[in-house]
């Protein structure tokens, strides 16, 4: 299969599967000329938009790669999912799931994972992966503070990005999501203890693989 039909293959998967999640959006009563709108406004924005991002990601694969990806299944599934995801997302979040895309193109990675981590992100909040984003690696956000009666890796965290203690609670439902998804080692992490061990890799396997999977590492949040 050539370049160009893949592509068109893809384009029409992209369509097909926005059309599907528009259908399911309510067009009774007097919403009916609201929906319009939306549909017709921030809806075909980002149908166009998520259209570009999967084309681009497609467009830097080998030519070999490329040519094998009208046989492959898992591609055929992220792509439908991810479409469908798309049009409940933001920006951000589109960017990841762009990368899914590309990711399962050229990489092995099995169907148990890809269902886990697209249901995962469609619940994460931007402050779930970019928290998740930080513990994978403090030292590439740490500017040189200095770390002070050995602080415990959510203080340096909250110290980094000026969080306000009212946010605290939020914080800490948003750790138990990551550990209890079994993305974030999450033990002592409000704890002080022995001298830069703040600045210690906080992910798991899981967690890193995560990361690989939406490209989490290249998108600013």
């Amino acid at each position: 299969m050539s370049r160009e039909e893949i592509d068109i293959k893809c384009k029409d998967v992209v369509k097909g599967a926005f059309e599907a999640a528009l259908e399911q959006v309510p067009v009774v009563s007097f919403f009916v000329s609201a929906v319009g709108k939306v549909k017709d406004g921030v809806l075909q924005r980002k149908y166009d938009s998520w259209q570009e991002m999967v084309g681009e990601r497609l467009a830097t694969l080998e030519e070999a790669v490329f040519d094998t990806l009208g046989e492959n299944e898992t591609f055929a599934t992220t792509l439908l999912k991810t479409t469908e995801l798309a049009t409940k997302s933001n920006a951000k979040k589109m960017e990841l799931l762009a990368n899914a895309v590309k990711y399962t193109a050229h990489s092995e990675i099995n169907e148990d994972y890809i269902i886990m981590f697209l249901k995962h992100i469609e619940g994460y909040s931007l402050l779930h992966l970019k928290l998740i984003q930080y513990f994978n690696n403090p030292r590439d956000y740490y500017a040189e503070k200095k770390l002070y009666d050995m602080p415990s890796p959510m203080a340096l965290y909250k110290d980094t990005y000026s969080i306000a203690p009212k946010d605290d609670g939020l914080l800490r439902i948003i750790v138990r999501d990551l550990q209890n998804d079994g993305l974030l080692d999450a033990e002592n992490l409000y704890n002080g203890t022995i001298p830069n061990y703040a600045l210690a890799q906080r992910t798991t396997e899981m967690g890193r693989r995560f990361i690989d999977f939406f490209g989490l590492n290249d998108v600013e949040l």
